[in-house]
């Protein structure tokens, strides 16, 4: 039986974008990166968990790597936060549109 979620991987059309959306707004934690594959791993606790989310830079069919394709979207991904105060969780559901990361959202705390 599943007991938790282990990680998330998403390709994205831009890498370093999505990797500073991800440390700055939503506080992650770089914990293994290799710019040139185009890979990025991040963890919520780097104590005890390598990654939880893992970002791909999406490539074409002629890179030596070959192809990742360009995002399709992805339906949801969910976090826990350490605080259920609701003007902390308020306030990073309004920060998210400034970021201006296409096709992601937060959605409102309950």
């Amino acid at each position: 039986m599943v007991t938790g979620l282990g990680h998330v991987g998403i390709i994205c059309d831009d890498l370093m974008k999505m990797r500073d959306f991800y440390t700055r707004v939503i506080d992650l934690t770089i914990t293994d990166e290799d710019p040139e594959c185009g890979s990025c791993f991040l963890s919520a606790a780097p104590e005890r968990e390598h990654h939880d989310l893992n970002l791909g830079q999406a490539s074409s069919p002629d890179h030596s790597d070959g192809a990742r394709p360009r995002t399709q979207g992805l339906g949801q991904v969910a976090f826990a936060h350490a605080t259920r105060h609701k003007t902390i969780l308020y306030a990073l559901f309004h920060r998210a549109p400034q970021e201006r990361i296409s096709g992601s959202r937060l959605d409102s705390p309950r």
